[in-house]
């Protein structure tokens, strides 16, 4: 998954994946790296379950 575009299912937000990381008796996890609306860039980990992959021009 690292490097894909993926949108979270929850909020909207889109970006690439950057980071993963597993924890035993945990959901795997994503880091998306994204742009926000004031132009920065910011990271969130999600759940691996809430995003899904996006075409490129769909973000």
């Amino acid at each position: 998954m690292l490097g894909k575009e993926v949108r979270d299912k929850v909020t909207g937000i889109a970006g690439t994946v950057t980071a993963q990381c597993a924890y035993i008796g945990a959901v795997p996890r994503v880091c998306v790296e994204y742009i926000n609306n004031t132009g920065n860039h910011e990271e969130i980990w999600l759940d691996e379950s809430r995003v899904e992959e996006v075409i490129n021009d769909e973000i």
